[in-house]
């Protein structure tokens, strides 16, 4: 007996790992599983930098001045935010 991957084996690998999280250049998309679109982006503390245009140790010292949006802890050594939060921040930077 041969193990043939068939289409709809395929199709249900492909669900099952579209559902989980994808991680790719630091920037980490949760995927609702009803409706099969991005929810919550979450983004490193590089993505961040690159996104503002400064260092890691700018966003360092925001963080200490309690002039940044708040982080998620997901590892002992990583930190993330949400993408929606930095860009809202960034627009009420400019309207200020």
């Amino acid at each position: 007996m041969h193990d043939v991957c068939t289409t709809e084996t395929y199709l249900i690998f492909l669900f099952y790992w579209l559902s989980k999280v994808i991680v790719k250049s630091g920037v980490f998309m949760l995927i609702n599983q009803e409706q099969t679109k991005i929810d919550v982006i979450y983004i490193s503390k590089t993505e961040v930098a690159n996104i503002l245009n400064c260092s890691t140790s700018t966003i360092d010292r925001f963080r200490r001045a309690g002039k940044f949006p708040s982080h998620r802890q997901i590892g002992p050594r990583s930190i993330v935010w949400l993408k929606s939060e930095i860009f809202d921040w960034v627009e009420n930077k400019k309207s200020a």
